[in-house]
């Protein structure tokens, strides 16, 4: 399958909110920074190929075939995001520009050694989600940082919107992915969290209640959508 085809089904899943909801084609051409004729005919050749229905003035939406192809490019962009971020200390934006790149040329299998490598991460450093092996896209179910007790452990799926917090966040080694374990909560709602590491000790961050509640996590017990 060509780049281009990957870059059609993989952008197609992202602009929708669910699956065979229509996404316009104006938004896709818009997305891929092409004209709407180039994304018609581009669309009209993967319906004959069965990976999408195109129904003109309305949109398009991806077959089985073409929800599967899709989705398996998103899981490799997702991993290789992550593993870019975690193991080569790219910035998060960064790691996912290479990682558009890297999709396109990972087999299978090695998206599956990449994926047990890297702990089989569910959502990359942006809060995307990461499809499982077997092409089903699941969203964590999280809650805020504050909902966790003394003790109890999360991974982080969401930071706050601030840029300022977030930078703030990042450079004491929390970010989207990371497991965070509650140490102890102070009587004004302050968390000191202990953030794990794979390599050497546990980093120590004091945050504030207000901070806490603009960090949400899954914790080990909650399902997935």
């Amino acid at each position: 399958m060509s780049e281009s085809i990957e870059m059609y089904l993989s952008t197609i899943i992202r602009l929708r909110e669910s699956r065979g909801e229509l996404v316009p084609l104006s938004a896709l051409a818009d997305a891929l920074s092409i004209s709407s004729v180039s994304a018609n005919e581009m669309c009209r050749k993967l319906q004959e190929q069965g990976l999408l229905l195109y129904q003109p003035y309305k949109g398009v939406t991806l077959t089985d075939d073409g929800e599967q192809r899709g989705l398996a490019v998103l899981r490799r962009r997702g991993l290789w995001t992550v593993f870019l971020t975690q193991k080569l200390g790219l910035a998060p934006e960064r790691a996912q520009e290479v990682a558009d790149a890297l999709e396109h040329g990972t087999p299978a299998d090695v998206a599956d050694r990449l994926d047990d490598f890297l702990g089989n991460p569910r959502v990359t450093p942006l809060g995307m989600p990461i499809p499982s092996s077997d092409t089903t896209l699941t969203y964590p179910i999280a809650i805020p940082l504050t909902a966790l007790a003394t003790g109890q452990v999360g991974h982080v799926v969401a930071l706050p919107r601030s840029t300022a917090v977030r930078e703030f966040l990042h450079q004491h080694g929390l970010q989207v992915g990371t497991p965070v374990a509650v140490l102890g909560i102070a009587d004004a709602g302050e968390r000191l969290l202990a953030l794990e590491r794979e390599s050497g000790p546990n980093l120590h961050l004091s945050v504030t209640r207000d901070t806490a509640a603009q960090v949400w996590v899954a914790s080990p017990e909650t399902p997935a959508l």
